[in-house]
């Protein structure tokens, strides 16, 4: 069965909560979305308990149904990643301080 959001492809930048819980929701109907997480650290919510065989059970389930890439938001390399992703993409989603993202070349200017 298709989904209202079937083709639609999301770059998730966000973490802990609301901004997870959205980008759940498209993917649930049948967005392609791609988080984006930090190199060593990954999502927040990976280390809040309950775990379930050492695995965070509330970052599986904010995060179900995504794909997930680490990259370095900081490095010249990863940001070209990340402009090929977001150049291919709808949508971007994240939950970053206001200027975060400029900080790394990364705002909506784009």
């Amino acid at each position: 069965m298709a989904g209202i959001f079937d083709g639609l492809k999301v770059i998730d930048f966000t973490n802990i909560g609301a901004g997870p819980g959205c980008t759940t929701i498209l993917a649930d109907f049948g967005a392609e979305v791609i988080k984006i997480e930090q190199p060593l650290v990954g999502d927040n919510s990976r280390h809040f308990p309950p775990f379930i065989r050492g695995q965070a059970l509330s970052f599986f389930w904010m995060n179900r149904g995504k794909k997930s890439v680490t990259l370095a938001l900081d490095d010249p390399i990863n940001q070209e990643i990340l402009y090929m992703l977001i150049s291919e993409s709808d949508v971007v989603v994240e939950s970053f301080k206001p200027e975060s993202m400029q900080k790394f070349n990364l705002g909506y200017e784009l």
